[in-house]
């Protein structure tokens, strides 16, 4: 019996696949299906987390698969671990401000907004989309 908690799916990725987060004894990694790899740790993994926050929220990925999907409390908790290490400053209010507008209950568009400013902040020079980073870590991963 497999001890370890299982990954939450966000969604599926074009050309096939699910992007998601599992919960590890040191907080969150992000996920990727079906053949489980994960990226490294540092503010770049952070990034994808957030990225696939937003791609939740905004409901920008195909279905995730079933039995795997991931639920508003399943993405609060990652919020609030986020929330937990933010690197600086203007990242915690933001976290702070994403975790109460899902306590909230508010639409996932508004999450997904203050979510893409923490995203600025932890990728100050990038421009990319959170959906095209997820691609792009799962053709790395």
């Amino acid at each position: 019996m497999d001890a370890a908690p299982a990954a939450r799916a966000v969604g599926s990725l074009p050309g096939g696949g699910w992007v998601g987060f599992a919960p590890t004894p040191d907080g969150y990694r992000l996920q990727y299906g079906p053949a489980a790899s994960a990226t490294g740790g540092g503010r770049d993994s952070r990034a994808l987390l957030v990225a696939a926050a937003i791609a939740y929220f905004e409901e920008s990925l195909a279905e995730a698969p079933s039995g795997l999907e991931a639920t508003q409390s399943d993405l609060a908790s990652l919020l609030s671990w986020l929330r937990g290490g933010a690197g600086s400053p203007a990242e915690e209010a933001l976290l702070a401000r994403a975790c109460d507008a899902v306590d909230d209950g508010l639409p996932g568009d508004a999450v997904a907004l203050i979510l893409r400013a923490v995203l600025v902040d932890l990728m100050p020079n990038e421009q990319a989309d959170p959906v095209d980073l997820l691609v792009a870590g799962a053709i790395r991963g």
